[in-house]
């Protein structure tokens, strides 16, 4: 007797958000290529700062931040 073996893929979920900065920055009063570093440099992964790897990445496209995480983030 042969089993055959499913291939059972995790589906991983992820968390995607959007900021869309255009406003604050055309009014002078932002700036997304700071607060992207901002990001980058604060968030938490396993309670260390600047530890994104490779759950977490930051992009920044023009005036929108877009952060993507394979993890949830905590509710604070």
């Amino acid at each position: 007797l042969v089993f055959q073996q499913k291939d059972r893929k995790s589906k991983k979920a992820t968390w995607k958000f959007c900021l869309d900065l255009t406003h604050p920055v055309e009014d002078g009063i932002f700036d997304s290529g700071n607060f992207e570093q901002f990001l980058k440099e604060k968030v938490k992964v396993n309670g260390k700062t600047g530890n994104l790897g490779n759950t977490v990445h930051i992009e920044r496209l023009k005036n929108k931040i877009t952060v993507t995480s394979e993890k949830q983030f905590s509710k604070r």
